[in-house]
């Protein structure tokens, strides 16, 4: 009697601390959690900086949404167990692209990255990738500038900009 109370007690607190996490996720097949990350910030904004990059430099990365969602969750196991771990809790946790992740992906095809904070000294010719939250939350997205314009009030006045990694040959 006393390992059914402990199993009930376990079950209850599970569910009452992962806020559904537990029960979302277990009902995504692989395949769901696999597009939930393709369609996400991360690839997107790479994507949208890929393409921009194609045309002021000329050349082609032959780099779709897909292959640049799945060069991010296969480059570096230790963020992508951590997304699974996080993803217990949360199933939005698929969707996360670490900002590690970013600069590996772009590193990797030869660019470099100068890193900043001061938004006003872009330039319209360069191309980077911008990391937003949210003030008072744990709400992040990617966005790749110049291609998004309100980069500066994407969650309106509560918008800050957390990190800028400006792409460079």
């Amino acid at each position: 009697m006393l390992f059914l109370r402990f199993f009930c007690a376990t079950i209850i607190i599970a569910i009452a601390f992962t806020g559904c996490g537990i029960l979302r996720h277990a009902s995504l097949k692989p395949s769901e959690r696999i597009d939930k990350h393709i369609s996400s910030c991360g690839p997107d904004s790479l994507y949208l900086a890929f393409k921009a990059l194609e045309k002021k430099h000329n050349v082609k990365f032959n780099l779709s949404k897909e292959k640049i969602s799945k060069l991010i969750r296969t480059s570096n196991k230790c963020s992508d167990l951590l997304r699974d771990f996080l993803f217990i809790w949360s199933y939005q946790a698929n969707e996360i692209t670490w900002p590690n992740e970013i600069k590996d992906i772009l590193t990797s095809r030869g660019f470099k990255i100068e890193e900043t904070k001061d938004y006003k000294n872009l330039t319209p010719s360069q191309i980077a990738i911008v990391l937003v939250h949210k003030k008072g939350t744990l709400h992040y997205h990617w966005m790749c500038y110049p291609i998004e314009e309100d980069i500066l009030y994407f969650f309106g006045d509560d918008t800050i900009i957390e990190n800028i990694y400006i792409i460079k040959k």
